[in-house]
C-alpha cells in the first residue's frame, strides 16, 4: 500500500533488524536497525530515504498525519513477518508492505538459506495459503 507522504505523516512498527542493500536494491546484509531507520519510536517520513526490510514485525504498524488530524492501523496476519518500507526520495508517496519473505528468497535460498530463515514457502499443486492485511484510518 502506498500513502501520501505530506500532513508531518509519522510511520511506527517494531522491527528490530533491517536488510542493507546493494544499488540494485537486493539484500546484502540484515544488520540492527541504526538510529536514522529505527521506526519503533516513530519516524518522521518526510526524513526517511529507504528501500529495505525490517524484520522480524510483529505484524503492527501505525501512520499519523498529524497536521490533518488522520491516523491509520495496519495490522497484518502472523505469517506476515516483515515489512517492507520504501520511502524514496523527492516523492509524495511512501510505501508500507508487509510481506512473507526476505527479498530474494528463491536466490538466497539456492544459496543455503534454509526456508525458515527466507521465509520462503512452497506450496504443493493445489494447495492454498492465505494471508491478511487490515487498514484501519481513524480521525484523531
Amino acid at each position: 500500500p502506498y500513502f501520501p507522504r505530506h500532513g508531518g505523516a509519522v510511520l511506527q512498527a517494531e522491527a528490530g533488524f533491517v536488510w542493507l542493500t546493494d544499488e540494485t536494491c537486493l539484500p546484502t546484509e540484515r544488520v540492527a536497525c541504526p538510529p536514522n531507520w529505527d521506526l519503533g519510536h516513530g519516524i518522521d517520513v518526510d526524513k526517511l530515504l529507504c528501500d529495505n526490510q525490517f524484520e522480524p514485525w510483529n505484524g503492527r504498524a501505525g501512520i499519523k498525519w498529524p497536521d490533518q488530524g488522520l491516523s491509520l492501523d495496519l495490522e497484518a496476519s502472523g505469517d506476515l513477518d516483515r515489512l517492507v518500507v520504501y520511502a524514496p526520495e523527492g516523492e509524495d508517496f511512501f510505501c508500507v508492505e508487509p510481506v512473507s519473505h526476505v527479498t530474494d528468497a528463491f536466490n538466497r535460498s539456492a544459496e543455503g538459506m534454509a526456508p525458515e530463515a527466507s521465509g520462503m514457502r512452497i506450496l504443493a499443486p493445489g494447495e492454498t495459503w492465505r494471508v491478511w492485511l487490515r487498514l484501519n484510518p481513524k480521525y484523531i
